[in-house]
C-alpha cells in the first residue's frame, strides 16, 4: 500500500494494520492427524490441570 493511499485510509478513519509475511501455523503441525511429538505428549500431560 503507497503513503498516499495509507494517508487517505488515515483521514477516513480507517484502521491500518499491515498483514503478517509469516503464516499464523507452523509447518509441519498437521491439524487433524494427530501428529505429536514425544516432548508435547510430556508437556500436555505436565500442563493439564486434572492432574
Amino acid at each position: 500500500m503507497s503513503t498516499r493511499a495509507r494517508k487517505a485510509r488515515k483521514r477516513a478513519g480507517i484502521p491500518f494494520a499491515k498483514t503478517s509475511k509469516h503464516p499464523t501455523r507452523v509447518w509441519g503441525e498437521r491439524r487433524g492427524l494427530g501428529l505429536i511429538t514425544g516432548p508435547e505428549i510430556l508437556a500436555r500431560i505436565l500442563a493439564s490441570p486434572t492432574r
